[in-house]
């Protein structure tokens, strides 16, 4: 038998020489402590989850037939926009950029000493995030959506000349 083989008793705590191992399994308690853990989480977690999925999926479909509905109707179909739109990120990036740099910027130098290196490089990536923010808002706010995906009027007599043109 190896030295590792020998040994093994005492490195889980039992003696090593002389005793006896008895096998002991797990009692009848733990066992069905476990199994109701199980249950538990399964009922816990997992129900949750599938009724989640569920309604998502529901909600899908009640938003595809009313997109459907919608576009059989003629009518012109909500524009679906998160709360995060184009112009809300961008101040969030010349907002959020520079505070985020500058706390980093702050425990840097408490950390390492290197203040001298720590804060030009900070303000360098605070004043283009400032500026890249600015510029993605001025560009969000030169083409706001509009609310209508409807055709426009066009009066019939308007294109009445090209029709009868080659005639």
């Amino acid at each position: 038998m190896g030295p590792l083989m020998a040994t093994w008793p005492v490195l889980f705590g039992q003696i090593a020489a002389g005793g006896t191992l008895e096998p002991s399994g797990p009692k009848l308690s733990m066992v069905l402590m476990a199994l109701v853990g199980c249950v538990g989480l399964i009922v816990g977690i997992g129900v949750p989850v599938v009724l989640g999925i569920r309604s998502d999926a529901r909600r899908r479909e009640m938003e595809h037939l009313e997109r459907m509905r919608a576009i059989e109707l003629g009518r012109p179909l909500a524009i679906e926009s998160g709360w995060w739109t184009p112009a809300k990120m961008a101040v969030g990036i010349g907002i959020g950029v520079p505070i985020g740099v500058f706390a980093i910027g702050v425990k840097a130098a408490e950390l390492s000493g290197a203040a001298p290196f720590v804060w030009p490089s900070a303000g360098a990536v605070g004043v283009a995030a400032v500026i890249c923010g600015t510029v993605l808002a001025a560009r969000s706010s030169m083409n706001p959506p509009t609310g209508s995906h409807a055709k426009p009027y066009v009066h019939p007599d308007m294109y009445d000349a090209a029709e009868h043109q080659h005639s």
